[in-house]
C-alpha cells in the first residue's frame, strides 16, 4: 500500500518535473553567478537531484552519496561558497515541501513525504560538508606547515644575520682600532718631544680628545659582537643606586638647559655581579634615548628612573613622557641601525640589549602613547644581597 501511495506522489512531482528544474536554476542565479554552461550543468544536476529522491522514497534506493560527490565536484570546480550552497539547498528543500503540500493525495502521503525530503536534503548537505570539512582540514595542515617551514626559515636566517654582523662589527671594529693606536701612539711621541708649552701643545690635546671619542665608538660596536670579549669575564659587584646616580649627573647640564624634570626612586645596597662600564654603557643609553625623545618636545619634559624588585629580580626602568615609538619600529627597535632620530646611527638599543644578554638578563619596553618605558631585568644569581 505503501508502495503505491508513494508510487502516486511519484508520478504528481514526474510532472512538475520541469517546472522543478527551472525553479532550481531560478534559485541558482539568485546565489551565485552564472553562463550558459552554468546553466546546463544546474539543469542536469537539478534532474539528477528529483531522480534520486524519487528513488529514494519509491524503491529505498539510497543515491544521496552520488549527487553529493557530483554537487562537490561542481562547486570545487566553480569554486562557489559552501555556506551559499547549503542555503541554496535550503530553498530548494523548502519547494519542494510546498509543491508536495499542493499535490492531490492524502494529508498522510504528503506528511511522508515531506518527512523524506527533510531527510534526503539533510543527508545530501551531510555529503557535501563532511568532504569540505575534510578538503579544509587538509589546506589548514597544509598552510600550518608551510609557515611553520617559513618561521623555522625566518629564524635561520635571523641567526645568520646575526652571526654575520657579529662577524662584521669585531672585523670592522679591529681594522679600526689597529691603525688609530698607531696613530696614537705616533701622536704621544711627536707631542713628548715639544719641551716648550706653545699653541701646537694645544692641537695635540685636541688630537688627543678626538682620538679617544674614536676608540669609544669603535669598542661600542664590538658590543654588537655576540663573541665574549675579556671584560666579560672581568665580573665583580656593581652598585646599582651609584652607577645610577653617576649617570644621571653626567646629563645634568641638559637636564637644565632643556627644563627636563628627573624622577629617581632607587632600592637599598642593590648590586648585581657584573661589568660595571657595560651596565653604565647600558644605563647610559637609555638616558640618553630619553633625553633625544623629550628635546621633540616643547614643555612638559619628563624623566623617570626607578630600581625594582620582583621576588628575587631586579629592574632597571627608565620611562620618558615623549612622543611613542613608532608602530613600524617596534618590531625591530632593538636590531642595530634601526633609529627613531633622523641623524641617529641607531645602535644605542642594540648595543644595550647585547650588553643586557650578556649579563643573562632581558630588556623590554612599554610605548603606549603617553610614556616610553625601558625595563632591564636582572635575574636572581646575577644580585648580591646585604651590600652596605
Amino acid at each position: 500500500m505503501k508502495t503505491d501511495q508513494n508510487n502516486e506522489l511519484n508520478k504528481y512531482l514526474l510532472k512538475e518535473k520541469i517546472h522543478i528544474i527551472d525553479e532550481v536554476v531560478r534559485l541558482f542565479h539568485q546565489y551565485f553567478s552564472w553562463d550558459e554552461n552554468t546553466e546546463e550543468t544546474v539543469s542536469v544536476i537539478a534532474s539528477d537531484l528529483l531522480y534520486c529522491y524519487l528513488t529514494d522514497i519509491s524503491e529505498g534506493r539510497h543515491m544521496v552519496n552520488d549527487i553529493g560527490i557530483k554537487i562537490g565536484i561542481f562547486m570545487r570546480r566553480k569554486q562557489l561558497d559552501i555556506g551559499n550552497m547549503l542555503a541554496y539547498l535550503g530553498d530548494i528543500r523548502i519547494f519542494l515541501e510546498n509543491l508536495v503540500r499542493h499535490q492531490p493525495v492524502g494529508k498522510l502521503d504528503q506528511a511522508e513525504g515531506i518527512a523524506k525530503i527533510n531527510s534526503f536534503f539533510i543527508d545530501v548537505q551531510t555529503s557535501i560538508i563532511l568532504p569540505a570539512m575534510e578538503l579544509l582540514n587538509e589546506e589548514l595542515a597544509n598552510k600550518s606547515l608551510e609557515i611553520r617551514k617559513k618561521e623555522e626559515q625566518l629564524l635561520r636566517n635571523e641567526r645568520e644575520r646575526v652571526q654575520v654582523l657579529s662577524k662584521l662589527s669585531n672585523s670592522f671594529a679591529h681594522e679600526i682600532r689597529n691603525p688609530l693606536t698607531s696613530i696614537k701612539g705616533f701622536v704621544q711621541l711627536l707631542e713628548s718631544r715639544i719641551e716648550k708649552p706653545c699653541d701646537e701643545k694645544m692641537y695635540f690635546h685636541y688630537i688627543n680628545q678626538e682620538i679617544e671619542e674614536l676608540e669609544d665608538q669603535v669598542n661600542q660596536i664590538l658590543f654588537l659582537s655576540n663573541r665574549k670579549n675579556h671584560q666579560d669575564f672581568k665580573l665583580k659587584p656593581v652598585q646599582l643606586n651609584g652607577l645610577i646616580v653617576n649617570a644621571l649627573q653626567t646629563f645634568q647640564p641638559v637636564f637644565y638647559d632643556h627644563q627636563v624634570q628627573v624622577n629617581v626612586k632607587l632600592l637599598r645596597h642593590t648590586a648585581i655581579k657584573g661589568v660595571e662600564d657595560q651596565i653604565k654603557l647600558a644605563c647610559y643609553k637609555l638616558i640618553q634615548n630619553a633625553v633625544d625623545a623629550l628635546l621633540t618636545k616643547e614643555n612638559n619634559r619628563k624623566i623617570e628612573v626607578e630600581l625594582k624588585q620582583h621576588g628575587n629580580a631586579v629592574s632597571l626602568v627608565v620611562s620618558n613622557n615623549g612622543p611613542p615609538i613608532p608602530t613600524v619600529l617596534k618590531e625591530s627597535i632593538f636590531d642595530p641601525f634601526v633609529s627613531t632620530k633622523e641623524l641617529g646611527k641607531g645602535i644605542g638599543l642594540a648595543i644595550t640589549k647585547q650588553i643586557i644578554e650578556k649579563h643573562q638578563g632581558t630588556i623590554q619596553f612599554i610605548s603606549d602613547g603617553y610614556w616610553t618605558t625601558f625595563t632591564l631585568t636582572f635575574p636572581e644569581n646575577k644580585i648580591i644581597n646585604d651590600m652596605s
